[in-house]
């Protein structure tokens, strides 16, 4: 599956804004991920300062487990893939991080 974002195009025609989709290929699998159970505090920018020490690669952590409603809540119980290989999440996604 591809996640997808949409960004705003500044280009007008007649008065109407356009919008284009922004696809992001599905982060893969690596042995380097680790896998917890969410708690009911979790928080996507938590999680990801807490494994990246950095809050703002909480995308990384959304699509690679193509969570995608908006908000940085997180369902408690929910088994969740943080992956590790930062490096070769980064080539694929330098727009994220």
């Amino acid at each position: 599956m591809i996640n997808k974002k949409y960004k705003n195009i500044k280009t007008e025609k007649k008065g109407i804004r356009y919008y284009s989709s922004i696809l992001y290929p599905k982060i893969p699998e690596s042995p380097d991920d680790i896998y917890i159970i969410s708690k009911k505090s979790d928080r996507l920018d938590v999680l990801a300062s807490k494994y990246y020490n950095d809050s703002r690669y909480w995308k990384i952590i959304a699509l690679a487990n193509e969570l995608g409603n908006g908000s940085f809540n997180v369902d408690a119980g929910i088994q969740l893939r943080i992956p590790m290989n930062l490096e070769s999440v980064s080539t694929l996604f330098l727009e994220i991080v």
